[in-house]
């Protein structure tokens, strides 16, 4: 079906009103920085929280949050929860 693809026109409408306002990243609770260049450490990425490839809905925005796009590579298809804390270090 071409609304769970993510170049749909469903998916890119979810995307936009999730990153509206320029939430904090829903992984660490750090700022996303939202001129960063695509697909970079920092920059702006819309996390699936249930898993894409485990049946989570691709245009559903309570399924999406904004993410730094490395804190939502490293966490993959992984089920952990988002934690809004600060890094250990």
């Amino acid at each position: 079906m071409a609304s769970d693809r993510l170049d749909s026109r469903a998916y890119r409408t979810a995307r936009k009103v999730v990153l509206d306002g320029h939430p904090p990243c829903c992984r660490c609770g750090l700022p996303i920085n939202y001129d960063a260049i695509p697909k970079t450490r920092w920059a702006p990425s819309v996390e699936h929280l249930q898993a894409r490839s485990k049946g989570g809905d691709v245009t559903d925005p309570s399924n999406l949050a904004a993410a730094h796009f490395g804190c939502n590579s490293a966490r993959g298809n992984r089920d952990t929860p988002p934690s809004r804390r600060s890094r250990p270090w």
